[in-house]
């Protein structure tokens, strides 16, 4: 179904539709902006982060190369240590311990004496007496393998001493007596050089943590107290899970796999913590990046990939947090600009809208209401060059159009008041003409009577005539009631009407009327569709042809049907226009079937034309 809408509908609906696109396009200029701005201070924040990882690795690279350059000079020392417990019974580790470090410039040593029991029952380091090294089942099996001589001597990754927070490394051998684990540390000052290096790089971000990771424990290096306490394995153990758990909050699509690291009990499994933490930074760069426009601050962690480091090896991890406020004042900036350009194309679109609709929309709408209503436009004030020649030439042709239909219709008013002249002109005549061919008929004149059949029959046509161009003048003008009628009876009266056009035109004719029909409709509109019919079977049928009519009632239908031999009609279903003649030799007005077809119309009265064989039938049935 074709949907026609009002120009200002069409105006709105596109207006709409600009408006629509324009915050489409606004909102994803926007959405990508912010996109940008994001990344923008992604990549900033990642680049610093990767700077102070990379001061920090340098720094560690150092240590561990100290470390590693010592390492030879560590042997030795623990075998000079293992030997001199063995040799003096009443040894002194405050002794041993000057000895070890009699000529040591750089760092320092200390002694442990670790039982089958995994505690540490003497050393020169105090804090560390009592300590229980067997804790974690992955250091009792390092124990229990030297007890049991599977290992001759191991030697640790650096790790973070909490009761001093420098890097100690450790160097371990069994005793002579085999009763013992002798243990050697070699103690680098690193808090001193990671904390100087610290304090230059806290003022690029608004916080710096620093870890150690190791194969069992993440160590963070504490800047801002004066002095330490040493803390149990298990106090380490616990802050390295809430290390964890933190983590996990801040990148939640790890939290699976650090919820599977934090739930090992350690003393009684072993764990790699070193080696489970490198398959969640498997970044290229070894960084986890969390920004989050909506949080206040955002996170990196990266971890350390120096020149020592193996999968096994002590590393940094190193976590960098960023105030948002920059990111955040950036995306409120974007968004505000979006918002001030979207009012303004708002604001450029109203007007143009209102300037669109006051002087397009509404001038076509109003001289398109002015034309409906056959009016001369007077729009003022028309801008558009355009729509004023409109309103100049409708104007002018409305002037001419109205004067055109002035003289037509005086013509139709002289034409009508011609025919009706004629047809009064015509009606005195035949009258005098009728009245004296029946005193003919009366007075019995033998030798006059075919003259008086054809004057009679002519009378008879030219009286039908008469009636046709009486009701064609009259119809839309005079309201034809419909009465009761007694169809069987009026047919008969009608054949009687057109009996001498029967004998003048040598027709025959051949009647089959049931009694006592009635119907309902108007008896001058009756009369026409019998008379037309019966005139056309006369004029239209071979010569001595026979001309049938049949009326009968069959339940609730009346049918009436007029059969006439001639010639097969070649367009039934173009017999009923106006004006429409079958022969065109044949002079006639073409009016008389159309004027049946508006009476069948008015009255639901159903027609039919059927012709071959030389036969035509014309039927009609009216609804009881």
């Amino acid at each position: 179904m074709k949907i026609s809408l009002k120009l200002n509908q069409y105006h709105f609906i596109i207006s709409s539709l600009i408006l629509l696109l324009l915050f489409i396009g606004l909102s994803t200029q926007y959405y990508f902006t912010k996109k940008i701005i994001i990344q923008g201070f992604h990549d900033k924040t990642y680049k610093d982060s990767l700077h102070i990882r990379e001061s920090f690795r340098l720094a560690f690279d150092k240590i561990q190369y100290d470390f590693r350059s010592q390492e030879t000079i560590n042997i030795n020392k623990l075998e000079y240590a293992v030997n001199y417990i063995h040799n003096n019974k009443n040894y002194s580790l405050a002794a041993l311990e000057n000895e070890l470090n009699k000529d040591v410039s750089f760092g320092k040593y200390e002694v442990f004496i670790i039982n089958k029991k995994y505690i540490i029952e003497e050393t020169s380091y105090k804090p560390d007496i009592g300590l229980n090294l067997g804790v974690y089942k992955s250091s009792k099996a390092l124990y229990d393998s030297v007890f049991n001589k599977q290992i001759q001597i191991d030697i640790s990754p650096p790790k973070i001493d909490s009761a001093s927070m420098n890097l100690k490394r450790y160097i371990l051998k069994l005793s002579r007596d085999e009763q013992r684990i002798i243990e050697v540390s070699y103690v680098l000052n690193s808090y001193e050089i990671i904390k100087n290096l610290y304090s230059n790089l806290k003022n690029d971000v608004i916080g710096l943590e620093i870890y150690v990771l190791s194969k069992r424990m993440i160590q963070e290096f504490d800047f801002q107290s004066s002095t330490f306490t040493k803390i149990s394995f298990k106090e380490n153990w616990n802050k390295a899970v809430k290390f964890l758990y933190e983590l996990s909050t801040i990148f939640p699509q790890y939290k699976e796999q650090i919820i599977a690291i934090t739930s090992i009990d350690v003393s009684k499994e072993k764990i790699l913590l070193n080696q489970e933490l490198s398959k969640i930074f498997t970044d290229e760069n070894k960084l986890l990046s969390n920004i989050q426009s909506s949080n206040k601050n955002s996170y990196h962690y990266s971890v350390t990939n120096g020149l020592f480091n193996d999968s096994d090896g002590t590393k940094l991890i190193i976590k960098t947090t960023f105030d948002n406020d920059i990111l955040q004042e950036a995306i409120i900036k974007n968004f505000y600009t979006f918002i001030s350009i979207f009012l303004t194309l708002l604001i450029i679109l109203w007007f143009l809208y209102r300037f669109v609709l006051k002087n397009v929309s509404l001038k076509l709408t109003n001289i398109v209401g002015h034309i409906q209503n056959n009016k001369d436009s007077n729009e003022k004030n028309i801008i558009v060059k355009e729509i004023a020649e409109l309103q100049e030439n409708y104007n002018k042709l409305h002037t001419q159009l109205n004067h055109e239909a002035r003289k037509n219709q005086l013509l139709l008013s002289e034409n009508k008041q011609f025919i009706a002249d004629m047809v009064h002109q015509i009606r005195t005549p035949l009258t005098v003409i009728m009245a004296n061919s029946s005193r003919i008929e009366m007075k019995g004149y033998e030798d006059i009577n075919p003259f008086t059949n054809q004057i009679n029959s002519s009378i008879s046509m030219l009286s039908n005539s008469y009636e046709d161009l009486s009701y064609i003048i009259s119809h839309d003008s005079i309201e034809y009631k419909a009465v009761k009628i007694n169809l069987s009876n009026f047919l008969i009266e009608r054949i009687e009407f057109f009996k001498h056009i029967l004998e003048a035109n040598n027709k025959n004719l051949e009647c089959q009327i049931q009694a006592d029909i009635d119907v309902f409709m108007n008896d001058i509109e009756l009369e026409r569709l019998i008379d037309n019919n019966i005139s056309n079977a006369i004029k239209h049928s071979s010569k001595n042809a026979k001309i049938s009519i049949h009326l009968e009632q069959k339940k609730d239908e009346v049918v009436l049907y007029f059969k006439s031999e001639g010639k097969t009609i070649q367009n039934p279903a173009l017999l009923f226009d106006k004006n429409y003649r079958e022969n065109e030799s044949k002079r006639s007005l073409g009016l008389g079937l159309n004027m049946v077809k508006t009476i069948c119309d008015k009255n639901l009265i159903t027609y039919d034309v059927d012709s071959h064989d030389n036969l035509n039938t014309f039927t009609y049935i009216f609804k009881k």
